[in-house]
């Protein structure tokens, strides 16, 4: 995942909207916080005796203020363009505890805010581009943000996937050791898939190729697709979702990833109505999508 040119100046609009940029800091110091590479960056203007990009920042921009933080952001630092790493890093250090910022009120006094303004402002549109800036931490009791990935992919190897589920399956653990699960009940309303995935994920061909090995048409009386149809219920927007996808696929069975319905992402034994507080939002997403072992696509309709 990359992000977008369009999204990077989406935000860095928004950040000089909110103001206060720099905080108490020089924006020379400013800059040599947020994008350390500017230390090594040669000056573009040799008078003065100056040789980095950090003295042209303290020339234009503390002594003389003849820059924009426009013309900094977009012309001179070129944000738009630098690799991803890069801009991470910048919007971390943005929201970075050292960075203090304030507002000036009616009787031009230096009002706090918090950085978690500037965070939420980040996040409006970071989340676009599969990423949100994250509390992953503190510092004096005040937040540390890290840049993460919305999705981050599963952790550890994944065993089962249990899908095309119209009921909720009651789910034990025969072997509590290495984590294998056993159905004991609405076994034959869900489909569990446990073959090694590949680098690939798994393809809607070699899907079908397991279950027609795996005779569950015999078991289930239905081919696959019939059996997942009946797994979405009354829901007009899931059934076209899956319609749409068999007309996308056809011909190319080998190529795409398959697409399981009525998945269990999170499994609580117990009832909604017998517990105290919920323990997951959604134990079941409508569809999965798996690019490999780790990574991997959930939709909820």
């Amino acid at each position: 995942m990359s992000i977008q040119e369009l999204t990077r100046q989406m935000i860095i609009d928004e950040l000089l909207m909110i103001g206060c940029v720099t905080g108490h800091m020089r924006v020379a110091e400013f800059v040599r916080k947020v994008y350390p590479k500017a230390n090594s960056l040669p000056t573009t203007d040799c008078r003065f005796g100056m040789t980095t990009a950090i003295d042209d920042i303290r020339q234009h921009m503390d002594r003389n203020n003849d820059w924009s933080f426009e013309e900094l952001f977009y012309s001179y630092l070129d944000f738009l363009k630098i690799n991803d790493e890069d801009f991470k890093y910048f919007l971390t250090q943005y929201v970075h505890p050292s960075i203090r910022r304030f507002q000036i009120n009616d009787e031009f006094e230096e009002l706090p805010f918090s950085n978690s303004v500037c965070a939420e402002a980040i996040n409006k549109y970071l989340t676009s581009d599969g990423y949100e800036l994250r509390e992953t931490d503190t510092i004096a009791n005040m937040p540390i943000y890290s840049v993460v990935p919305l999705n981050p992919g599963v952790n550890g190897q994944l065993k089962n996937i249990i899908f095309a589920s119209k009921y909720k399956p009651e789910i034990v653990l025969s072997d509590a050791l290495n984590n294998d699960v056993t159905i004991v009940n609405n076994a034959d309303q869900c489909l569990v898939y446990d073959e090694p995935i590949g680098g690939h994920g798994i393809t809607w061909k070699e899907l079908q190729d397991w279950y027609d090995n795996g005779l569950y048409e015999l078991d289930m009386g239905a081919d696959m697709v019939t059996f997942m149809k009946n797994s979405l219920r009354d829901s007009p927007m899931e059934r076209l979702f899956f319609d749409t996808y068999l007309e996308m696929i056809a011909g190319k069975e080998g190529k795409i990833p398959a697409l399981f319905p009525q998945v269990w992402l999170y499994y609580d034994p117990k009832l909604q109505k017998d517990r105290i507080k919920k323990i997951f939002e959604h134990q079941r997403m409508d569809f999965l999508m798996l690019f490999s072992e780790r990574r991997f696509r959930g939709l909820t309709l």
